[in-house]
């Protein structure tokens, strides 16, 4: 939970601040510009290793 008493404390402030982010823009400086968007969350399934 953001500390009590910082502009970031109000839901409201946190989602306008989010809201006119340029995602794109910062994936682009993030990676450098070789980097791409994300087309799912979790890993890849381990191998099993050969018995």
């Amino acid at each position: 939970m953001p500390a009590v008493g910082r502009p970031t404390a109000d839901l409201a402030a946190r989602k306008a601040l989010v809201s006119v982010l340029d995602l794109r823009q910062l994936g682009n400086v993030a990676t450098g510009g070789k980097g791409r968007p994300a087309t799912r969350i979790g890993e890849i399934a381990p191998a099993r290793w050969p018995r």
